[in-house]
Order: structure tokens, then C-alpha cells, then sequence
């Protein structure tokens, strides 16, 4: 009896060995997939902490960029304005060169109808 007794508390404690034995491997094996998720978490949060850096930083040269673009758009309508009135300005000019041109011209006749006269006043005066 002794014997048997004697088993069976051998075999409780190979048993409790074998439980304890699995139950640390367990959790050594679930505290390396800890040490690995939390790793991967970790990795995942800085990678999600640049983009955020590089989106904050996109929006502000966006930003800058839209404040040149406003600047170079009002700068434009300047000049589209300028250029509109130097139009103007061309167009009375060019209404000043053609009056003047006709003047000229009826100068001219008027001198060569001088000439004339004055050539017949010589003429009859010899």
C-alpha cells in the first residue's frame, strides 16, 4: 500500500511538475507575444506621429503657397487694369496721330494751293 502511495505522490508530482513547466513556458511564450504587440504598437504610434508631422507640415506650405498664389492673383488684376488703360491711352493716341495726320494733310493742299497761287502772281506780275 505503501507502494502505491508512494506512486501516486510521485505521479501528483511529476504531474504538478508538468503543469507548472507548461504554464511557464505559457507565459513566457505570451509575455514574448506581449513584448511583441506592444513593440508593433509602439512602431505603429511613431509611424502614425511622422505622418501627422508631415501632414502638419504639408498644410502649412499649402498655406503659403495659397497666400502667394492670392498675392500673384491681385498682382495680375493689376497689371490686366494697367494694361487696359495703357490700351486706352494707345487708342486716344492713335485718334490723335490719325487728326493730326489729316491736318497735315489739308496743310499740305493748303500750301500747295499757295504755291500755286503765289507761281501765278509771279508769273503775271513779270
Amino acid at each position: 500500500m505503501k507502494k502505491k502511495q508512494t506512486i501516486r505522490v510521485a505521479l501528483m508530482t511529476g504531474m504538478a511538475i508538468l503543469v507548472l513547466t507548461i504554464s511557464n513556458t505559457h507565459a513566457a511564450s505570451n509575455s514574448k507575444g506581449n513584448d511583441a504587440i506592444a513593440q508593433s504598437i509602439k512602431e505603429k504610434q511613431e509611424q502614425i506621429d511622422q505622418a501627422e508631422k508631415e501632414r502638419n507640415g504639408l498644410k502649412k506650405n499649402l498655406s503659403n503657397v495659397q497666400q502667394i498664389k492670392k498675392g500673384l492673383e491681385s498682382k495680375k488684376n493689376d497689371l490686366n487694369s494697367y494694361i487696359a488703360e495703357l490700351d486706352q491711352q494707345i487708342a486716344l493716341i492713335d485718334e490723335r496721330v490719325t487728326d493730326l495726320n489729316g491736318q497735315i494733310a489739308v496743310k499740305e493742299a493748303e500750301i500747295s494751293n499757295t504755291q500755286e497761287e503765289l507761281a501765278e502772281a509771279v508769273s503775271r506780275e513779270i
